[in-house]
């Protein structure tokens, strides 16, 4: 990229200053939160809207801009895909004494 404040001043330009650098810490928060939470399709559209991964984004974005949350559904006719409730097993586990 070439650098036209090179011509105009002496030393070089700071191109973000300190409130408009990228805070790392923030970056290693989110993605510290974002690896530790299920994404799977059907876990986020069974939830409510507010809570989990989409609540937290929403809430963390609208901060810096306007927010606006859209809900859509499959055509019950002809869905171009399926999302499935997640599942829900109950493991028993007996300790036998062996037969001798």
């Amino acid at each position: 990229v070439f650098n036209l404040t090179a011509h105009a001043y002496d030393g070089d330009a700071a191109l973000y200053d300190d409130a408009l650098s990228v805070d790392e810490a923030a970056i290693r928060h989110w993605y510290k939160y974002l690896s530790a939470q299920p994404r799977a399709p059907q876990i986020i559209t069974t939830g409510a809207p507010t809570a989990g991964v989409t609540g937290a984004l929403e809430r963390a974005l609208s901060r810096y801009m306007e927010v606006s949350v859209s809900t859509h559904t499959t055509d019950k006719r002809e869905p171009e895909y399926q999302l499935y409730g997640p599942t829900r097993a109950t493991l028993y586990v007996y300790s036998v004494k062996p037969a001798v």
